[in-house]
C-alpha cells in the first residue's frame, strides 16, 4: 500500500506529489517550476502566487459525463500558459481545482512531473508569503503528451469488475446522493453497487483546506475497505469531486484509477445496475 519512505516524504512536504508553502518558497524563482493557479478568473485576479499562471478548470474537464476532453486540446491550453517538456509543475488555486488539473496531467502522461500545492493558494497566503496581481506573459511551451489507459476508467470497464475483492469502487458524493435521496438530474439515484461511500471533504482538514496526515489518511482509506495493493476507482457525478479521492489513493501509493463520466454517464445506461440506501 505505502510504504514508510513515501510516508516520511509527504509529511515532510517534499519533493513529492504533494508540496508544502515553504517548499514552493524556496524555489519560487527557479526558472523550471511553472505555477499554474486553477480557479475562476476573478479568484486569480484578487492575487496569486507571484509567477503563477491562471488556468481556466473547465479547460480540462467536461460535464455531463463525457469524462476528459482530448489529449490535443488539453496539451494545446498547457503550452499556452508556458508548460513545456522540462517543466517542474505546480498546481495551485481554488479548493478541488487542482485535483482535477492533476488528474488531466496524469493522464496526458506528465503527471511525473507535477505536484499539487497542499492547502492551494489559501495555505500560502496563511503563511504569509508573498502575493502578487501581476500576470504575466508566458512564452508559449513545447510539450509532447503520451496519453496513459490506465488513468481514466469507462463504464465497461467497471461493469466487468464488480465484486471483485481487488477493486475498490469509492464514491466522493454526498451521503444523500450516495443514498439516492438528494434532488439530482439523474434518470435513476442512488450508487453503483459495492462502491463505499467517502466524501471528498474528509480528505482533508476543512479548517485549513490542507490534506489530512498521511496516517490519518491511510487509516481512512483503509476502513473503507481498501486492501494493500487494491486497484482504487473514484467517481462522483461528473467526476470532479472523484479528482480529489484519485489524488489522495495517488499519494498513498494506491494503484488508482478514475471513473471520469461518474453518475451521469452510468445512471442513463438502463443496463447497468444502481443501488440505493446506505449499504455498498
Amino acid at each position: 500500500m505505502m510504504g514508510l519512505g513515501l510516508l516520511l516524504a509527504i509529511s515532510a512536504g517534499g519533493d513529492t506529489l504533494l508540496v508544502s508553502p515553504s517548499w514552493l518558497a524556496e524555489r519560487l524563482h527557479d526558472p523550471a517550476i511553472v505555477i499554474l493557479h486553477v480557479s475562476s478568473a476573478q479568484h486569480y485576479d484578487a492575487g496569486h502566487i507571484p509567477g503563477a499562471r491562471w488556468v481556466d478548470p473547465m479547460l480540462f474537464h467536461a460535464h455531463e459525463g463525457a469524462g476528459l476532453p482530448p489529449a490535443k486540446s488539453m496539451a494545446g491550453a498547457l503550452e499556452d500558459v508556458g508548460v513545456s517538456n522540462t517543466s517542474r509543475i505546480v498546481i495551485t488555486g481554488q479548493p478541488l481545482y487542482p485535483a482535477i488539473l492533476f488528474v488531466a496531467l496524469d493522464y496526458l502522461g506528465v503527471g511525473s512531473r507535477a505536484s499539487v500545492l497542499d492547502g492551494g493558494y489559501a495555505a500560502w497566503t496563511a503563511a504569509g508569503f508573498e502575493t502578487s496581481r501581476d500576470a504575466p506573459t508566458p512564452v508559449k511551451g513545447i510539450l509532447e503528451v503520451r496519453p496513459r489507459d490506465d488513468v481514466v476508467v469507462n463504464a465497461a470497464w467497471i461493469a466487468e469488475r464488480l465484486g471483485r475483492e481487488d477493486v475498490l469502487l469509492l464514491d466522493a458524493r454526498t451521503e444523500e446522493e450516495y443514498r439516492g435521496t438528494a434532488d439530482e438530474r439523474l434518470p435513476r439515484k442512488g450508487h453503483i453497487p459495492g462502491a463505499r461511500l467517502l466524501n471528498w471533504r474528509d480528505v482533508t482538514d476543512q479548517s485549513t483546506g490542507r490534506f489530512k496526515s498521511p496516517a490519518a489518511l491511510a487509516v481512512l482509506f483503509t476502513e473503507h475497505g481498501a486492501g494493500q495493493g487494491d486497484t482504487v476507482v473514484t467517481y462522483c457525478t461528473v467526476g470532479m469531486r472523484a479528482s480529489e479521492l484519485y489524488l489522495t489513493a495517488r499519494l498513498l501509493g494506491y494503484p488508482a484509477r478514475i471513473y471520469a463520466g461518474s453518475m451521469a454517464d452510468w445512471s442513463p445506461r438502463s443496463e447497468l445496475p444502481v443501488a440505493t440506501g446506505a449499504h455498498p
